[in-house]
């Protein structure tokens, strides 16, 4: 699973850890400038941005997090809960290794990447959680007590995750009254666009420095 690295400035013990999880198909490098930005704006985290677990089941070269078959929320559901010991055994050892807990911890993730983001955001209790273009798989998954401030932002042209999934997501978060802030960014398709970016790096170095 190892992919890019961002460590902290001068060679320090991270006081943060931040991990970027890339979409369906793709690989660590496609979000190497997101990693990038990120790190500049929070210097004394470690950004991570691991492969994803498998080989894609649609060919191309790229990964996957788990299967996305047909494409439906309940199918995601299932694959979600079967790869949840495999992020826990990716997780919590980093964790160990750098005496840090899940309160030190962000998930930041794009399209497959944010499903996982937010799925385990919730359920691990980490500090912060970015989705770009993700959607809550499961809204009755169990959480953690310590919930995770929670930034969503999808492209109102996204024709691979449509709005639905964004606004789906709100829904889901507010009959659970957790809260989160929403961004949606006109005339961005299903991509990280600069205005995105910047949000992102605002709202995590709010939520990881208080």
């Amino acid at each position: 699973m190892e992919g890019a690295v961002f460590a902290p400035k001068e060679g320090k013990s991270p006081k943060k850890l931040i991990i970027v999880m890339h979409g369906y198909g793709a690989s660590a490098e496609d979000l190497w400038p997101i990693g990038y930005e990120i790190s500049k704006t929070l210097p004394e985290a470690e950004v991570l941005l691991p492969h994803a677990f498998d080989p894609c089941e649609a060919g191309g070269g790229g990964r996957q997090w788990f299967k996305m078959g047909n494409w439906t929320l309940p199918e995601w559901k299932v694959q979600l809960a079967q790869v949840k010991k495999r992020f826990e055994d990716y997780l919590l050892p980093l964790l160990k290794e750098r005496h840090l807990t899940l309160q030190d911890v962000a998930l930041v993730g794009f399209s497959q990447g944010a499903m996982m983001a937010l799925h385990f955001g919730l359920q691990e209790g980490v500090r912060a959680v970015v989705s770009f273009s993700g959607v809550l798989v499961d809204p009755d998954v169990q959480k953690s007590p310590s919930l995770p401030a929670i930034l969503l932002v999808h492209g109102d042209s996204d024709s691979v995750l449509r709005t639905q999934y964004f606004f789906q997501t709100q829904e889901a978060l507010r009959a659970q009254q957790i809260p989160f802030e929403a961004l949606l960014v006109p005339n961005m398709g299903h991509s990280i666009d600069p205005e995105s970016l910047q949000k992102a790096c605002d709202f995590l170095e709010k939520h990881l420095t208080s």
